[in-house]
């Protein structure tokens, strides 16, 4: 379950120790020379004969960036970055690809790098290799200058961040979910935020993922603020103060706005009781308090008494679809009713 997790299990491996669990042949038998290899419940295109069933590899997720210079990049990486601009060779972006029709997630490094071989399976080695995670530009406009973080740190010591683990990452999710009553939400494409009343000093905090926002003077520059003061959080707040809020912000000027909103508006997807360590309601009280404070929801997709799909594969089908707009959706989070259990499954389609 997710709450077994420990909290420094939580960053995001960007790199990790792990065993190729299977090798299929390509669907296609003209392209002999590729094969499909699974890590964890991701699929990777690799070249046939490059790597075997059980063995170990440094495994890469989406969204790492590779240092350009890396004596252990696999030849074929490295001839694609010699290709690239001079000026974009220090680092290499992995990304969701189709080769030959077939989607690949990730990059499998089949020789164990020097510092990493005596590593467990699982083992976080993405500092190690000196790989850092790509931060698209979420904001544009008069938001502009909100990319950049700073500040008074996130009160990690009164709730968790907002940061659901990929289902493909973390396979046993999946499994702990089996029979048990779920819903799926609406994975909106906005910006995370969450709010709440400082418990100690009465203070009402606007907080991105990481860092607490200052009150601008200007509240039109800071999307966090905007939203605050557009649903009235401060004042719902200061009648419930042992209620925190987590949600996604969309609108113009953030991630290009698919949902082609009029104004920042704020959609929550966890209440948080702050006592006691910060845990989510569970779902018949998230939707009753959020019907009382008259709050608006992430779309709740789906509610059902037994979570019984067959594969991650069949998740990640249902996590594919459109906004009310017509843009791609960027995908699902399932949850179990008691909060204890959760994951997101990211649309491919919008990946690629």
């Amino acid at each position: 379950m997710e709450e077994s997790i420990p909290a420094n299990e939580r960053k995001r491996k960007l790199a990790s120790i792990q065993r190729v669990t299977a090798l299929r042949p390509h669907p296609d038998p003209v392209v002999e020379r590729l094969q499909l290899a699974t890590v964890l419940g991701w699929q990777v295109v690799v070249a046939k004969g490059e790597v075997e069933v059980g063995q170990l590899v440094v495994y890469c997720e989406i969204d790492s960036l590779l240092p350009g210079k890396a004596h252990w990049l696999p030849p074929a990486i490295k001839r694609r970055i010699e290709q690239m601009p001079e000026h974009k060779q220090d680092w290499f972006r992995v990304k969701s690809i189709k080769l030959r029709g077939q989607l690949s997630q990730g990059l499998i490094v089949p020789s164990i790098p020097f510092g990493c071989v005596e590593s467990e399976i699982g083992a976080d080695v993405t500092d190690i290799l000196e790989i850092k995670k790509y931060k698209p530009i979420a904001f544009s406009g008069k938001f502009a200058m909100c990319q950049t973080n700073g500040g008074v740190p996130f009160p990690s010591h009164l709730l968790k961040k907002t940061d659901e683990l990929r289902v493909q990452s973390y396979p046993h999710l999946f499994e702990a979910l089996q029979g048990q009553p779920f819903y799926a939400t609406g994975k909106l494409d906005g910006t995370s935020g969450t709010f709440m009343i400082d418990p100690e000093t009465a203070e009402f905090l606007a907080c991105s993922r990481n860092y607490v926002r200052q009150r601008p003077a200007n509240l039109d520059v800071c999307p966090y603020w905007r939203a605050a003061v557009n649903a009235g959080l401060e004042e719902k707040l200061r009648a419930h103060p042992h209620l925190a809020l987590q949600g996604e912000i969309c609108g113009p000027g953030i991630q290009k706005n698919p949902l082609k909103l009029k104004d920042i508006e704020f959609f929550v997807f966890n209440v948080v009781d702050v006592r006691g360590g910060g845990q989510p309601l569970p779902l018949d009280k998230f939707q009753a308090t959020c019907k009382d404070l008259k709050l608006k929801t992430v779309p709740i997709e789906t509610i059902g008494e037994r979570f019984e799909c067959r594969s991650i594969d069949e998740v990640l089908e249902m996590a594919k679809g459109k906004y009310a707009s017509g843009k791609l959706r960027e995908g699902l989070v399932f949850r179990s009713w008691n909060q204890a259990i959760s994951f997101k499954a990211i649309n491919n389609d919008y990946l690629v």
